[in-house]
Parts: C-alpha cells; sequence; structure tokens
C-alpha cells in the first residue's frame, strides 16, 4: 500500500503501537478493546460519534475522489466492485480532498522510502501505548 509522505509519520507511529499492543498479554483482542475503549473516551469528550467503520468510510470516500474507484479499492483490500457499493461515496470526501493533476517520480520513490522516527528535543516522539 502507498502511504502519502504527509502520513509517513502517523502511520508509522500507529504501527508502532499496534506491534507493542500485539506483544502485550491477551495480543491483538486486548489491544482492539484498548484502542475502542480510547476513541469512545475521546468521542465522549468531543461530543461526536465515531466507530473505526465510519472511519475506514471517510478513508475510502477520500481515497476514491483522490485516486479513482480502482485505486481505492486495492488500497482497501477490496474489489472495485465492493469499493463502489461500501466505504464511503465519492460525495462523501472532505472538500479539501483533491484529485492530483499529476504525481512526479519523486513523490513516488519518496513514499516508497522509510522514514526515521520522529524525535523531540532528541528523544523519540513514540512514548509507547497511549
Amino acid at each position: 500500500m502507498r502511504i502519502d509522505p504527509e502520513d509517513r509519520l502517523w502511520v508509522d507511529l500507529f504501527l508502532g503501537y499496534v506491534a507493542r499492543g500485539c506483544a502485550q498479554p491477551g495480543g491483538y483482542a486486548a489491544f482492539y478493546e484498548a484502542m475502542d475503549r480510547k476513541r469512545y473516551d475521546v468521542c465522549q469528550e468531543l461530543g461526536i460519534s465515531l466507530t473505526f467503520y465510519m472511519a475506514r468510510g471517510q478513508f475510502g470516500a477520500d481515497r476514491k475522489k483522490r485516486n479513482g474507484l480502482a485505486a481505492a479499492a486495492v488500497e482497501m483490500g477490496n474489489s472495485p466492485r465492493k469499493a463502489s457499493a461500501y466505504y464511503g461515496p465519492i460525495g462523501k470526501a472532505r472538500s479539501g480532498v483533491v484529485r492530483p493533476k499529476e504525481q512526479s517520480v519523486e513523490r513516488e520513490r519518496a513514499q516508497e522510502t522509510p522514514t526515521a522516527p520522529a524525535t523531540v528535543q532528541g528523544v523519540t516522539a513514540d512514548n509507547g501505548f497511549f
């Protein structure tokens, strides 16, 4: 899956959380439950409702608008038929999502190049499980 350069840090941090969570007692199931509790707490604080399924739908709508149905289907692990029937219609994409006119070779390479973990004052910004 291609990851936009501006999203690379967040994806890397999240994957670190997942790896640590799966290594803890209870494995993935315990990690998922902890993530769901955190999601619920944050939503309560903000006065909103958001599920993991809703987030996947928003991702699908944004990707369809920007990259087209076939690319969005591949990135979501679906067939174009399933991606068109589920996971967010293009009309639900956020207004700031635009389809690029062209992608440079440099941008393609940047997406494939792993970046170093983020640091704050010389200390790795990834501080653990939540």
